[in-house]
């Protein structure tokens, strides 16, 4: 049977909704130039680089609409939550160590020196409002989901303890509320609170998702069953054969997929974190832990919509209020394993898996439009005070844009379908010649602008005449932009002077980050991120244990202690790490 979410439960997602605004808070003290805003100063542990790219590399979407591609299609639909980690793999084997060595502050920071600043200008512009519209999207997705998981549909405010007998829409007060949530612990902390909020949501969803793992295990009563898992139920209903993207699944789709998504992972927040941390050993190391986590999390995962399939084949019984029943798969394990308290932890856990997509892409794109756009074309000599102020601001305009869109977007809709438009116009004459310039020198300064036009164009007519299925469509749009990208060399010469300059830049790519001469001394040297992250966790940890305290039957108050255990034994294996490494370093100086 699934349960429904209690008071404790509710309590639980607002003090967590809190933390994340003290975390910004804390963080707002070491942020004192825009290097520390938008990269840490570099000075990211990799650890904390990795945990937080992995989940900056999924949303919600992975306990709502992935699940239900699971639930629906069975071990084939696990596919569709390996989005991630053929791109984070290739960022390991590839790009890590070349945008690390890139040693910029923002994605198109280096597209002024290799092709032009026309070229850095006219893809930044595309790309703030392709990921403000993502933003928007997903913010208006999450809330939806949870208002629905949770049997809400509207809230008086007069019962939230506020002046106003009104009644509003539990969608549009939940965009509001996470948005503005989102948007502080952005506005103060920068990147050290993005990161450090999305290793407190990681500590929190892993013991969880593993503990839901043998405990919905339990309810198939019988190890048969367990052993029935990858086969479809008798009497459940297959859906037609169709993909998530409205094409059959063949190896052409798959591989056009794969390839699309290892260009997406690779210009998207996650590269943040490669040159957020001291050195390309230390990016390469953010990869490969981004990768690990996904191999890990598609296991985690995808065990409890397989099992709910055989618990409840046809979920329409059970949520009446979604318009894709599939999609509250998770959701449905959560309610009928878990005791109240953990039910609320879960629930802050899927918002918090959106919020870490959401977070970082608002301080990703702030830092394209403070350092890509304001310092290029703008204020060329502002100083580093200004940056961080312009920087905040611009944090602050651009959460308050993806808000304003998300509601808009929950009253009238429409918006949802001008985002995908124009990510399917954009991203492959942006990906593709960003990526190519940081291997190639001997296309010239204009492969970038040459190959952007040509793959705008066909991709304006294939939308506008052709109406391709998805693979084809990106199948030729790749071709078109590689073809140009390459074809340049031998229509276009470079000035001397220009020549000179690429030369000099790709001189980055051959000399290897020394971060004790390269990084300047700040505020971060004094900030222990692995005592800070310990305390947060085992104050985390100590607060799920006392939920036992909740008035419930003795097997549920097991399951709370084992998950909030695991959660405090983290925190304080953390504090026992980071007290060994402070004795050894006082050994070795003394």
């Amino acid at each position: 049977m699934v349960n429904a979410a209690g008071t404790i439960d509710y309590l639980i997602i607002a003090a967590y909704l809190l933390a994340l605004v003290w975390i910004g808070h804390f963080f707002s003290h070491y942020n004192k130039n825009m290097e520390d805003f938008f990269k840490g100063g570099s000075k990211l542990p990799w650890w904390v680089g990795g945990i937080s790219a992995f989940m900056a590399g999924f949303s919600a979407w992975m306990f709502t609409g992935g699940a239900g591609v699971v639930y629906e299609r069975g071990p084939t639909g696990m596919l569709a939550l390996c989005t991630g980690l053929l791109g984070t793999f290739a960022g390991y084997l590839l790009f890590a160590k070349r945008w690390r060595r890139a040693r910029v502050t923002s994605m198109f920071e280096y597209v002024s020196t290799r092709f032009n600043l026309s070229a850095q200008q006219l893809m930044s512009w595309f790309f703030i409002p392709m990921n403000l519209f993502y933003c928007s999207t997903v913010l208006l997705a999450t809330s939806i989901f949870i208002t629905a998981a949770l049997g809400i549909s509207e809230v008086n405010l007069a019962a939230l303890g506020l002046p106003w007998d009104i009644k509003v829409s539990a969608v549009q007060l939940t965009i509001l509320v996470s948005g503005i949530v989102i948007l502080t612990y952005c506005y103060f902390g920068g990147l050290l609170a993005v990161a450090t909020c999305d290793v407190l949501s990681f500590l929190i969803i892993i013991p969880m998702a593993v503990l839901i793992v043998p405990l919905i295990l339990l309810k198939l009563n019988s190890i048969g069953a367990v052993g029935q898992l990858f086969n479809t139920p008798a009497g459940f209903s297959l859906p037609e054969g169709k993909s998530i993207l409205g094409e059959p699944v063949t190896l052409f789709f798959v591989v056009m997929w794969l390839v699309s998504n290892i260009h997406s992972y690779n210009t998207n927040p996650i590269v943040q974190r490669y040159w957020s941390v001291p050195d390309e050993k230390d990016a390469r190391r953010v990869a490969l832990l981004c990768t690990i986590l996904f191999v890990f999390g598609v296991a985690v995962w995808s065990v409890p919509p397989l099992a709910v399939r055989h618990l409840y084949p046809d979920l329409s019984q059970v949520w009446t209020t979604l318009k894709a029943p599939a999609e509250g798969a998770y959701v449905s394990a959560c309610l009928a394993v878990l005791p109240h308290g953990l039910v609320g932890i879960m629930f802050a856990a899927i918002f918090a898996a959106s919020m870490s997509s959401i977070d970082s892409t608002l301080n990703f794109i702030s830092g394209i439009f403070t350092n890509d756009i304001y310092r290029k074309t703008i204020r060329k000599n502002a100083d580093d005070r200004h940056l961080l102020t312009v920087g905040r601001l611009s944090t602050l305009g651009i959460g308050i844009l993806a808000i304003g869109l998300a509601l808009a977007m929950s009253a009238h809709g429409g918006a949802f379908r001008f985002m995908v438009l124009m990510d399917k116009i954009f991203t492959t004459p942006i990906v593709v010649p960003l990526l190519l310039g940081l291997f190639f020198p001997k296309r010239g300064s204009l492969a970038a602008l040459i190959s952007f036009f040509a793959a705008l164009c066909f991709n304006l007519f294939s939308v506008l005449f052709l109406d391709l299925p998805y693979s084809e469509f990106m199948f030729f749009s790749f071709v078109i932009t590689y073809i140009v990208f390459f074809a340049s060399a031998y229509l276009f010469e470079d000035t001397p002077e220009k020549k000179r300059q690429i030369k000099e830049f790709f001189t980055l790519f051959t000399t290897p980050v020394v971060a004790k001469d390269e990084l300047s001394a700040s505020a971060i040297d004094a900030l222990s991120m692995l005592s800070f992250i310990g305390k947060l966790a085992t104050v985390t940890g100590l607060a799920i244990c006392l939920m036992v305290l909740i008035n419930q039957p003795l097997s549920e108050r097991l399951k709370i202690l084992i998950g909030g255990g695991v959660v405090l034994g983290l925190g304080l294996f953390m504090l026992w790490v980071n007290r060994r490494n402070l004795a050894r370093e006082r050994k070795s100086s003394g």
